[in-house]
């Protein structure tokens, strides 16, 4: 099993946050508090059809949660609150919520008649929850289970799970539906690529705050590398530069701010562009104790684009990632 998207929305733009996840209906979509504070992303205030979506990769067999704030209320048959989608836009399968904060789930596109349903008031009129769904694409051993702040709500096994004509998934959509009061709100998302979910979980952002040794690129402005680097979200106004191959630039960051039971992965995010016409390649770096890694290269074009490398454990042990080793790795760009 691996974890194949994380998004906590913390160093994004909502600007960005459309152009990242394509196909986004975006309404006067903002980004307002998160589940812990930091940024949730509102896909449509008030009285919008919002959505978010979030490219999946063909999975038949996958787990998702997600931190929701929804208004509840004024429809018949529920709120569509998230799709899952074929490549082609055919809905698979629906979780949904009625009025009464009944979950419901449903093979294709109706809600009026549901495979399964929770018990009433599971979830709250705009309070966060956690939502996690385990689901199996078929149309004789389909598989959903559903849970709520880590209590299982409902689960229905050797069933129709399938509402179109193949047995993936291909993106997954959240959507408002159409509810008032304030739209719906998504923060601490996870995707895993099989059928069994992690547990209530959070993401949190850290950012850089002091330069190490390795401090070979240029600045914008001032003197400390880190400073021009450490915004939430990113801004493209300071910036570290360089055009020399193997500078390095590696930033100390801040502890996190409580002790997990589990840390499932560690994942690093760069934002990067290039000023002049020549090729230009970067990729981040990570360093646990005396371990070194390298992300993925990224070839750079004139618009800022943010770059992801995801470390499922600690590179310097091969096992999960402690608190301590999280506190004390460092991070940053290499010019390839």
């Amino acid at each position: 099993m691996a974890i194949t998207v994380i998004e906590g929305f913390d160093a994004l733009t909502v600007a960005y946050v459309v152009t990242k996840y394509p196909l986004t209906a975006a309404f006067g979509a903002d980004m307002v508090t998160g589940r812990y504070g930091g940024q949730g992303y509102r896909p449509g205030p008030g009285n919008q059809n919002g959505e978010w979506v979030v490219p999946a990769g063909a999975l038949g067999s996958f787990a998702m949660g997600a931190g929701l704030r929804t208004p509840l209320g004024g429809f018949s048959t529920g709120i569509n609150l998230i799709r899952f989608n074929t490549s082609a836009g055919n809905r698979q399968f629906t979780v949904g919520l009625k009025n009464d904060g009944t979950v419901v789930v449903a093979a294709g596109t109706s809600l009026a008649s549901p495979l399964a349903s929770s018990a009433a008031g599971v979830v709250t009129s705009d309070t966060w929850f956690y939502m996690e769904v385990e689901l199996i694409i078929s149309d004789t051993v389909g598989r959903c289970t559903v849970f709520v702040n880590g209590t299982q709500v409902l689960t229905i096994s050797g069933v129709d799970t399938k509402g179109s004509t193949t047995t993936v998934v291909d993106e997954i959509r959240f959507t408002i539906a159409g509810t008032g009061g304030g739209g719906l709100v998504i923060d601490d998302f996870y995707l895993v690529d099989a059928a069994t979910r992690l547990g209530e979980s959070r993401v949190t952002t850290l950012v850089p705050t002091a330069d190490t040794a390795d401090k070979d690129w240029g600045r914008s402005t001032g003197a400390d590398n880190y400073a021009l680097v450490d915004e939430l979200p990113f801004v493209t106004t300071d910036y570290v530069t360089s055009a020399t191959i193997g500078d390095l630039d590696l930033y100390d960051f801040g502890n996190l701010p409580y002790t997990p039971v589990t840390i499932h992965a560690v994942q690093t995010s760069m934002f990067a562009a290039k000023d002049d016409a020549a090729s230009r390649t970067v990729r981040a770096r990570l360093k646990s104790g005396a371990t070194s890694s390298n992300g993925t290269n990224l070839g750079l074009s004139a618009t800022h684009v943010q770059k992801l490398d995801l470390y499922a454990t600690d590179p310097n042990t091969a096992a999960a990632w402690t608190t301590s080793a999280v506190n004390a790795l460092q991070a940053g760009p290499e010019t390839v």
